[in-house]
């Protein structure tokens, strides 16, 4: 009796480590590049990985895929204190127009249900496709607006390549770059169609979640307001201190390739 309840004990405790948003597993040495070591392991303490990787496990130096990525922004979405559609059903979540995903793949359409992701075409969301660095700083972007008010407008960013950036993910990549978020990947490029592996897109989503107060887009006040000098904005409207920008011609941590990592094609309206 003691051995049986000894051996349940043992492997309660073994579904327990595997379990995201558990404390960091000592005993154990995560699969990624010694740079991103301390900022995974607050990622997998917090529950920002996905359900399908395991840093323990599973190669955090491999491409993310897009699908990853979309849950990804599910849970960053509810670390922020987000609220997520509520459905006994598969069938009754989000519509969606993709034929290359099914009613199984609920953290697809719970993103694109809250506007955090589009198709790469009308029909397909490509969910095995890479996920490019435009592709992730849009989607992470998207989240904040879900939670703290349209981003602003950027005409440019201030990266060298600001051209081979697609209009849909400008303004993120500014905003996202002017916190510390993203930064470049050398001689002050951004380079936004380079996929990402998965331990540069989960830091960049970590660090939206540690950073979360200074990404909360600066109110634009309105005429009324400007006609009104003796008027003093509520504490609440006032702007949040702006983190201190990383240097620009370094490479950042999500912008190092990884072994065998290649320049995604453009992958459309993402």
């Amino acid at each position: 009796m003691k051995k049986t309840i000894s051996l349940l004990l043992a492997a309660a405790l073994t579904l327990t480590l595997l379990l995201p948003g558990q404390s960091v597993r000592a005993e154990e040495a995560m699969k990624a590049s010694p740079w991103a070591l301390a900022e995974l392991e607050r990622a997998w303490a917090a529950g920002v990985f996905p359900e399908e990787i395991d840093p323990y496990r599973d190669d955090c130096t491999r491409e993310m895929i897009r699908a990853e990525f979309a849950a990804v922004t599910v849970r960053l979405y509810e670390l922020l204190g987000g609220k997520l559609h509520q459905s006994s059903s598969f069938q009754q979540l989000h519509p969606h127009p993709f034929t290359d995903i099914d009613n199984y793949d609920y953290d697809i359409r719970e993103a694109y249900g809250l506007g955090f992701v589009n198709g790469v075409d009308k029909e397909r969301f490509d969910p095995n496709g890479p996920l490019t660095r435009e592709q992730a700083a849009a989607m992470l972007g998207r989240v904040c607006e879900k939670l703290y008010g349209t981003l602003p407008e950027a005409e440019a960013t201030t990266f060298e390549d600001d051209g081979e950036i697609d209009r849909y993910a400008k303004a993120a990549v500014a905003h996202l770059a002017r916190n510390g978020v993203v930064g470049g990947v050398g001689n002050n490029a951004f380079a936004p169609k380079k996929s990402l592996t998965v331990q540069e897109a989960v830091v960049m989503a970590l660090r939206v979640l540690e950073t979360k107060s200074w990404l909360v887009p600066e109110p634009s006040p309105s005429p009324a307001e400007s006609m009104e000098p003796e008027a003093t904005p509520a504490p609440e409207e006032s702007p949040a201190p702006e983190a201190s920008p990383t240097p620009e011609e370094s490479p950042d941590p999500e912008g190092s390739p990884a072994p065998g990592e290649t320049t995604a094609p453009e992958t459309g309206e993402e």
